[in-house]
């Protein structure tokens, strides 16, 4: 415990800095690839999430569209119907 207590206190105060083990280090060029790659990948969970209900909104309005679209000729087909009789 006595041990622990004087790595702690000898690291707050700045007299010792110990070395990650070995096992642990990576290369600056890893570590700046695995955060670009994980940044890209978080920006694109970010964006879909962000635009998915704005495409699940747009669908209905094109689903509502074209059924409005297909009531308004049949409609005009009535009409004509009616002025050709």
């Amino acid at each position: 415990m006595e041990i622990v207590r004087a790595g702690i206190e000898a690291l707050s105060n700045g007299s010792v800095v110990l070395p990650a083990p070995a096992e642990v280090r990576q290369s600056a060029n890893d570590v700046r690839r695995f955060l670009s790659d994980n940044w890209e990948e978080r920006i694109t969970q970010i964006i879909e999430s962000k635009t998915e209900p704005l495409r699940t909104e747009l669908e209905e309005i094109k689903t509502w569209q074209a059924g409005a679209i297909e009531q308004a000729k049949a409609e005009l087909r009535v009409e004509l119907g009616e002025l050709a009789a």
